[in-house]
C-alpha cells in the first residue's frame, strides 16, 4: 500500500505530507541509517521500501 502511494522513491516532503511527521525526524532517521537513501545533486531520494521495517517497528511500539 505504501509503495502504491509513494512509488519506489520518495522525498522527505512527501513523507511529511503523508505521515505528518516533521522533516527533522526523517533527517534524523536518515542520519541514523534507519532508512536507505541516495543523493542526486543536492536532493536526498529515499527508497520507499526502506520505510517498511521502520513503520513496523513504530506500530509495535504503539501497542
Amino acid at each position: 500500500m505504501i509503495l502504491d502511494v509513494l512509488g519506489e522513491f520518495c522525498s522527505t516532503k512527501e513523507l511529511v505530507e503523508l505521515f505528518g511527521i516533521s522533516k527533522t525526524t526523517w533527517y534524523d532517521l536518515l542520519e541514523q541509517r534507519k532508512l536507505m537513501s541516495f543523493n542526486v545533486e543536492s536532493r536526498i531520494v529515499i527508497i520507499s521500501r526502506s520505510l517498511l521495517p521502520f513503520l513496523r517497528e513504530a506500530m509495535q511500539e504503539r501497542e
